[in-house]
């Protein structure tokens, strides 16, 4: 699934033009991508900054480590804000928009218990079990994706990511 939803943004981020609507906002339980992926991260990043376009990055997670990544994605010059939550809705949907796209995931409950324990339980950077993790996301487990084009849609749900971090 993730390799999918990272094709969609690279596709969407080379047809990218000027005119198009530059917005990119994010929104999770945990940012775990940064753990795993944090090269990735912050060249994809980069690039998104190098043709205009704004991005923001929701966690409502608020564990130390949960604190450490948006340390890390406010370093590499992204917007990044913790809102906690607990409800079983913030913890399940990852929710991602690229200019008009939205894509949205939905963890089922046992990666989601999985991922708030690895997260409680690794502290800082220097304790972190990536081992662990990359088990976790890597489970063989139906998620379920949704990808909408609806500029309209894309808008408020920015919108609402924005609002809780500026």
């Amino acid at each position: 699934m993730m390799k999918f939803w990272q094709q969609l943004i690279d596709e969407w981020y080379k047809k990218f033009d000027k005119e198009d609507y530059p917005y990119n906002c994010y929104q999770a339980a945990h940012l775990w991508e940064g753990l795993l992926h944090s090269d990735e991260e912050r060249v994809i990043m980069h690039q998104l900054k190098g043709k205009g376009i704004k991005s923001y990055i929701l966690t409502t997670g608020n564990s130390l480590l949960d604190k450490q990544i948006v340390k890390f994605y406010t370093k590499i010059g992204i917007k990044t804000n913790i809102d906690p939550s607990s409800s079983s809705f913030d913890k399940s949907y990852y929710v991602g928009t690229y200019g008009d796209l939205v894509v949205q995931s939905q963890y089922p409950d046992e990666i989601v218990k999985a991922l708030d324990v690895f997260f409680k339980k690794n502290k800082t950077l220097q304790d972190l079990d990536l081992v662990d993790l990359s088990e976790i996301v890597n489970r063989k487990q139906e998620v379920k994706l949704t990808v909408i084009r609806e500029i309209n849609m894309a808008k408020q749900i920015n919108k609402s990511i924005i609002s809780q971090i500026e």
